[in-house]
């Protein structure tokens, strides 16, 4: 399920020490080096996607933006990406597929840590969201 996709990318960001927020995505194509890259402007911070677009490096499609290249991704349309993107910035109040995967990542980024694990480097207090 794309959820679990989100998280497992969100925590492997966590890991490295990006802060995994609200806002911006966070990545875009970098043709140099022809792979999705951290945005320097964004100083280590992307958003749920972003993090999910950095993970896995799909092909950029044709006008090599994140929303595009999530939906490809995750096999899903827009309206998703869009909606869940809504619903975890908290811009909207919508009740989709989207908005409900965002629900489930939001929890997951803002639940302790657990008692085993020693906490990410980079992740704030507040798990980030």
């Amino acid at each position: 399920m794309s959820t679990e996709r989100i998280i497992a990318a969100c925590t492997k960001a966590l890991a490295k020490g990006y802060r995994v927020e609200a806002g911006a995505w966070g990545v875009g194509w970098n043709a140099k080096s022809n792979k999705w890259s951290p945005l320097k402007i964004a100083h280590k911070r992307l958003c749920p996607l972003g993090a999910l677009v950095l993970a896995e490096q799909p092909p950029p499609g044709r006008y090599q933006s994140v929303p595009e290249a999530v939906a490809k991704l995750l096999g899903v349309d827009m309206h998703w990406v869009v909606d869940f993107q809504c619903a975890f910035d908290d811009v909207a109040k919508c009740v989709s597929a989207g908005s409900d995967a965002a629900a489930t990542v939001f929890r997951s980024l803002a639940a302790p840590p657990s008692v085993d694990a020693p906490p990410a480097s980079g992740a704030s207090e507040e798990g980030g969201a």
